[in-house]
């Protein structure tokens, strides 16, 4: 089995997430889906990723909003479980979309057409939300 796909990834984080993002334009499910879960990987586990990760921030938002509209149940969860990630890595740039992500997330609540996984990754994307800025929600 190889080893040290992480920190050959880690020299390489720019192009990586330049490739992921370009893989987030098509339709087909099964490459959205390897995308998702690449994406969720190069920011939760990469070491180094993060400044990579912050600069193309605005541009895995729109991606992943545009996605949790995706016709395949699998794909909306992929989505929401990466877009919890980016949030819980990036809270100083995903406090100004604070509004949005809670909105995407309370939608999919309300027309999610009976999809057990995805209501769970989404409710652990609010739960993400709510850890992330507990401090800052629920002020009265």
């Amino acid at each position: 089995m190889a080893k040290g796909g992480r920190e050959v990834l880690a020299k390489v984080t720019n192009e990586a997430c330049e490739f992921y993002l370009n893989q987030l334009k098509y339709n087909s499910a099964e490459i959205l889906k390897a995308a998702l879960g690449a994406l969720k990987e190069l920011i939760t586990k990469v070491k180094g990723s993060e400044e990579t990760i912050k600069t193309n921030f605005e541009e895995i938002v729109l991606a992943c909003v545009r996605i949790t509209r995706h016709e395949t149940p699998a794909i909306r969860s992929s989505c929401f479980n990466t877009l919890g990630s980016l949030i819980s890595k990036c809270p100083e740039q995903s406090k100004t979309k604070l509004n949005q992500f809670v909105d995407v997330g309370f939608l999919q609540i309300c027309f999610n057409s009976g999809s057990e996984d995805t209501a769970e990754a989404v409710a652990v994307y609010l739960a993400d939300i709510y850890k992330t800025f507990k401090d800052v929600i629920f002020l009265v």
